[in-house]
């Protein structure tokens, strides 16, 4: 994995890690997309980013 893939995931993981509720999430994942230029980069962003948001929404849905 190259460094920016690396910093990617890092920035992923500390939301997921911050088990922030769905609007905050919003809120963080806009910033962490808008820091990436390159097509490549913003969409493994995008992607990443896709797949935390269903397990945030999941997990607030159990949490109700």
């Amino acid at each position: 994995m190259k460094g920016k893939e690396k910093e990617i995931f890092r920035d992923c993981y500390n939301i997921l890690e911050s088990e922030c509720g769905i609007e905050e999430f919003k809120k963080q994942s806009t910033v962490i997309a808008a820091k990436y230029d390159e097509v490549k980069d913003k969409m493994l962003c995008i992607e990443l980013l896709g797949v935390i948001a269903d397990h945030i929404g999941r997990r607030d849905r159990v949490i109700e």
